[in-house]
């Protein structure tokens, strides 16, 4: 071998260990960043993605106050953009889903004490609410969506009891289905879940004996009953979490209803019906309801409640 080469080689295999060592360790950590903006719900607030952005609406603030704001969040520069226009009412726990970059918030509280089943899309082009001609069948509040083409399943919740209730709003006809759709196995609000194929898995959540990490799944296109699947080994609600690739993740949230947050990290696979090992801890743990998304591979958890109710004030990064 020419002599001359054996430097440039060295120092090529050298870099390329580098940048394998640089990539096999970007892998399952977290970054944490300070909100930076002192508006932000931390609890309570439904967030959506649109054309890269990142929009969080409503919500309670670190007093408590119901909110209207219209926040929204460049995942591109960790940084917050204005305010968009605010949602017409004070609301708490609504529900987000995007589709065709319309951002959907259905349901939710104005005051904490009455439930909305009202309709709300919301274009960023034009920076306007419209409500929609139908409202949700059964109000509520604490329900995940679950969007699979122009259709949107809202499933469980609370409105005074824990909601084993799942209806569909199909956002071309602005009709909700008027047939009967199956209901959930248990009646539990702030849930996990995610569309897998054709199957919805809804993991987790609190019922009426507390959470036992309850998961169960159903298939849009039969309309059979859900079935079970295997329990969350750590039982929570009001996680942060969302599909990535094959795997619904699930961070942090609230073991059993009840202060300390919990900051533990894993996934299910539907395809193996197992839960992961742990995974890297949220850096702060938290409970954030429905304030996280999915975006570019990354699952974003956004403030959220503690060890004893008191405010998280960051914006957490998971890197699966």
């Amino acid at each position: 071998m020419n002599k001359l080469l054996l430097p440039t080689l060295l120092l090529s295999a050298l870099l390329s260990a580098v940048v394998a060592q640089s990539q096999v360790s970007n892998h399952n950590q977290w970054q944490s960043f300070a909100i930076g903006s002192p508006g932000i719900a931390v609890g309570g607030t439904a967030a959506g993605v649109v054309e890269g952005l990142i929009y969080m609406v409503g919500g309670k603030d670190a007093s408590g106050n119901i909110i209207s704001d219209n926040q929204i969040y460049d995942p591109a520069t960790n940084t917050w953009l204005p305010q968009a226009k605010s949602f017409p009412n004070p609301l708490f726990d609504g529900t987000a889903a995007v589709v065709k970059n319309i951002l959907y918030i259905i349901g939710g509280s104005p005051d904490g004490r009455t439930f909305t089943g009202a309709v709300w899309m919301f274009n960023p082009k034009t920076n306007r609410w419209v409500e929609g001609p139908t409202a949700m069948p059964t109000p509520r509040v604490g329900a995940v969506a679950v969007v699979s083409g122009n259709l949107i399943y809202v499933i469980g919740g609370y409105n005074g009891e824990y909601l084993d209730t799942v209806e569909s709003y199909n956002t071309s006809t602005h009709l909700w289905n008027t047939e009967s759709l199956e209901p959930l196995l248990v009646g539990k609000t702030d849930i996990t879940a995610g569309l897998f194929g054709t199957r919805i898995v809804a993991a987790d959540g609190y019922a009426s004996n507390g959470d036992h990490g309850d998961n169960e799944a159903y298939d849009i296109t039969t309309n059979a009953p859900w079935t079970s699947l295997a329990s969350d080994p750590n039982p929570r609600n009001g996680a942060c979490s969302g599909v990535i690739g094959s795997n619904l993740y699930v961070a942090g949230g609230l073991p059993n209803g009840v202060p300390p947050a919990t900051g533990v990290t894993e996934y299910y696979n539907p395809s193996k019906n197992i839960w992961s090992k742990p995974l890297s801890p949220m850096p702060t743990a938290a409970a954030v309801a429905n304030g996280s998304v999915v975006y570019s591979g990354k699952l974003y958890c956004f403030a959220g409640t503690g060890q004893t109710y008191e405010p998280v004030q960051y914006v957490q990064i998971y890197q699966p």
